[in-house]
């Protein structure tokens, strides 16, 4: 069969397609992000209060994608994609509750 031709220096690396990212880790990230900067409780709010329109802010991602992609490259479609998993997005809320009764208990 055909050898895959070797890249030169000057080719740019090709980005990750929305399906090989993966999205525990996106998720962990998002997570870890939130904790570290103390707003737990406004993005618990923000998930709970934003449920209903979750499809209108997926389409919003999908056609702002272009304008963003220079600056945060596949991670708007990888958020758009999340977006459509309930799974997830619970997912997310249970660790961020869990990272705030931890932190209450530490408080206290």
């Amino acid at each position: 069969m055909d050898a895959e031709p070797e890249r030169s220096a000057d080719q740019p690396e090709v980005a990750p397609t929305r399906n090989s990212i993966d999205r525990d880790e996106a998720l962990s990230a998002l997570v870890g992000a939130v904790i570290s900067r103390d707003l737990v409780a406004p993005a618990l709010f923000l998930l709970d209060v934003a449920q209903p329109f979750r499809w209108l802010v997926q389409q919003a991602l999908f056609v702002a994608q272009p304008l963003l992609q220079p600056w945060l490259g596949e991670r708007v479609l990888l958020w758009a994609s999340l977006l459509e998993d309930t799974d997830a997005i619970e997912r997310t809320r249970q660790q961020l509750a869990r990272a705030t009764a931890e932190g209450t208990r530490c408080r206290s």
